[in-house]
């Protein structure tokens, strides 16, 4: 990728690797903990456990999937002001390019 844009533009891909890292964390962890109760539920004849538990874990999902597109977009901007990513290491010229319009 280096070879195709410059070092702004790298630099600022790379500060929000972590924070895209954190995320796929997050909900790689809430699948295995949600296919770990499903198949303890199978396991034990508990279907309609099942059903109830995937029906749980798509709603909450999709809330904080809506809470963490609030925060990124409109909360965490507010917050922080120009320093938005600034938890990051960007600062100057990289910052524009880690930061929503």
């Amino acid at each position: 990728m280096g070879k195709y844009v410059g070092a702004v533009a790298m630099a600022a891909v790379g500060t929000s690797g972590p924070i895209i890292n954190l995320l796929v964390n997050l909900f790689l962890g809430l699948s295995v903990g949600v296919n770990v109760a499903v198949a303890r539920f199978i396991g034990a004849d508990r279907r309609k456990d099942v059903e109830e538990l995937l029906a749980t874990a798509i709603q909450r999902l999709c809330f904080q999937d809506f809470c963490s597109c609030l925060l990124e977009i409109y909360l965490f901007p507010r917050l922080f002001g120009d320093e938005y990513p600034g938890g990051s290491g960007a600062s100057g010229r990289d910052s524009t390019f880690a930061t929503f319009p």
